[in-house]
């Protein structure tokens, strides 16, 4: 080690590190970050999936509107 190098403990513990794991493997909840302020959301997996789903079905938003069809390959197509 040159005398520049420094050791730099870790930012977490081992429990810490654990408990990280156990949360991130957890099927049950589900970890995103906040839409605004740079938070993160810990929210329930189900109450997860039903907020996007009531959120998708809601057509009364401008930007959520049913397609007949898969636009995916035009959209390829003009980007190449």
């Amino acid at each position: 080690m040159t005398q520049r190098q420094k050791v730099v403990s870790p930012d977490l513990t081992l429990d810490e590190k654990t408990a990280l794991k156990e949360l991130t493997t957890n099927a049950d909840i589900f970890i995103k970050p906040a839409d605004k302020g740079g938070a993160v959301v810990v929210m329930n997996t189900t109450e997860y999936t039903t907020e996007c789903t009531k959120q998708l079905s809601n057509t009364l938003y401008m930007y959520n509107k049913k397609l007949n069809s898969d636009p995916t390959a035009t959209y390829n197509n003009t980007i190449n």
